[in-house]
């Protein structure tokens, strides 16, 4: 019971960070809406927006990889907004 819970505080408090968030056709979104991350990632691999098709290359999607993804937009944004 403790690890559901665990979970659940943890996936509302990571749920609307940067790095879990994607650039995605509007098709594409539609199709995959809440599926499993085993099955978007095969879709983002086509995608036409980079950052999908190649910066999102996990193999699984939990904490560790949401904030890799997270860093590699922040240094992509430093890169472009010199900040």
């Amino acid at each position: 019971m403790k690890i559901g819970i665990v979970f659940l505080l943890m996936k509302r408090e990571n749920i609307y960070r940067l790095g879990n968030y994607t650039l995605l056709e509007e098709k594409k979104n539609r199709d995959i809406g809440n599926k499993p991350f085993e099955e978007k990632k095969e879709i983002y691999k086509t995608s036409q927006f980079r950052l999908s098709s190649r910066e999102l290359n996990y193999d699984e999607w939990n904490i560790a990889s949401l904030n890799s993804y997270q860093s590699k937009l922040a240094r992509i944004a430093k890169s472009i907004w010199k900040m």
